[in-house]
């Protein structure tokens, strides 16, 4: 039985055949071997891809996932016993695996090891599946079945049969897999396993550091390093106020030893954190006295995106910690989320302008129009702009020419530990 793609020719998507018409050619090979395995691999966020991207999106995707099933059924399998089938409407690739029944071993301890070295297999290669729509986990699952042939039914619906009960086994691996995830990072915010880089921001007219943002990583060669992969984990298990609790604490407590009077520390927060009790005005003072800080060196960063989803908070955050000398930065400013006008209401200290910006801004006019905007609201709301990613001198020359008094990016310093890196200017 050679192996067939039912739902893709030449690489674009068919019409004429479905995973029905896949499993009818089967039923012949399953009757005369007597048993099948059937293994689902599910990718639900193959939907999400394409709400944000578009169908073609999810062709590609879905066209990636086939193929990369395919090498994995090839390697297993004999050209002869298997078929890889997979329909347009779905989020599944499904093998097919018609082996001769006698080979007890392999229906009844081989498939649940196949089924995680295929899991395995996926995994590591999701990021060029979804690529380049996304980078992180696209939350793969696998579920497997066994049916053994009865001529007293039609042999496709036996197959369909195996088929349901391969996706119900795939709901509950995933149902499962996401307890374990959640358990584990539970133990992570628990056991305060992150750590911070710090990245230096410079004055661009003197080149000298004026302060350090707080980078928080997760624990290293674990899917988690990221902080993008840690947020996204912590979102999903209801765990991302603990989670920012636990980066500001361990920002400050690594500072501590190095903190200088005449630099300031950039803190990343969501706007819960007003909520959070160890920023209480009398607990954020002691926390601060004892890291050998005051006030004043402390500057809290609130994202754009979720500054403009909770306006009023931000003004809250904005309003009580000023009132205790701390300033406050609206961060990722241009990334896609706010107008100008919001960031005038907004009022922050200091406008972090997003990188997308900045990235080119020497040759690109149209980015310098709206860098040169922001720049002329800082003077109106007495805000200075952080140009964020200058990442060559090109790009710092035009930054320093519009007049903007700050700069962060590979280019001045990356992120580090501190006292490990000059900043460079």
């Amino acid at each position: 039985m050679a192996t067939v793609q039912f739902a893709l020719h030449n690489g674009r998507w068919g019409t004429a055949a479905d995973l029905a018409d896949a499993v009818f050619t089967l039923a012949e090979p399953f009757a005369a071997a007597g048993a099948a395995a059937v293994f689902v691999i599910r990718m639900p966020l193959l939907s999400d891809i394409e709400h944000s991207y578009g169908p073609m999106a999810f062709d590609k995707v879905t066209g990636a996932l086939f193929g990369a099933v395919q090498q994995f059924a090839g390697s297993q399998f004999s050209s002869d016993e298997y078929v890889v089938a997979s329909t347009f409407q779905s989020e599944e690739v499904v093998v097919i695996v018609t082996r001769a029944r006698s080979h007890s071993d392999f229906y009844s301890l081989e498939l649940p090891r196949l089924a995680n070295d295929l899991t395995e297999y996926i995994e590591a290669r999701s990021s060029r599946i979804v690529y380049p729509f996304g980078s992180e986990s696209a939350g793969f699952c696998v579920g497997h079945a066994v049916t053994i042939y009865s001529p007293s039914l039609r042999a496709d619906r036996q197959l369909l049969s195996a088929l349901e009960n391969a996706r119900a086994d795939a709901e509950l691996s995933a149902r499962l897999r996401r307890r374990e995830i959640g358990q584990l990072f539970l133990g992570l915010v628990l056991g305060e396993q992150v750590r911070c880089l710090y990245q230096p921001i410079v004055q661009i007219r003197s080149g000298s550091v004026y302060g350090y943002e707080a980078l928080v990583r997760g624990p290293r060669s674990t899917k988690w390093q990221s902080p993008s992969s840690l947020f996204r984990i912590a979102e999903e298990h209801g765990l991302a106020f603990e989670l920012d609790c636990l980066c500001r604490k361990a920002a400050l407590k690594d500072y501590s030893p190095h903190a200088q009077p005449d630099r300031k520390l950039f803190l990343n927060c969501l706007p819960r954190a007003i909520h959070d009790p160890n920023f209480s005005e009398q607990h954020l003072r002691q926390t601060l006295e004892s890291c050998g800080l005051r006030p004043s060196d402390l500057v809290l960063e609130v994202s754009e995106r979720e500054s403009i989803r909770n306006f009023s908070i931000f003004r809250d955050i904005r309003e009580r910690y000023r009132s205790l000398g701390i300033k406050v930065a609206l961060d990722d400013t241009g990334a896609g989320y706010a107008g100008l006008e919001a960031v005038m209401q907004l009022a922050p200290d200091f406008i972090k302008a997003d990188i997308s910006l900045v990235r080119s801004v020497d040759k690109d006019s149209g980015r310098r129009a709206l860098l040169q905007a922001l720049q002329s609201i800082s003077k109106a709301i007495d805000a200075h702009v952080i140009a964020e990613g200058i990442e060559n001198e090109q790009e710092l020359e035009t930054i320093r020419q519009m007049g903007i008094s700050f700069g962060q990016g590979h280019l001045l310093g990356r992120p580090s530990r501190l006292g490990e890196f000059p900043a460079r200017v």
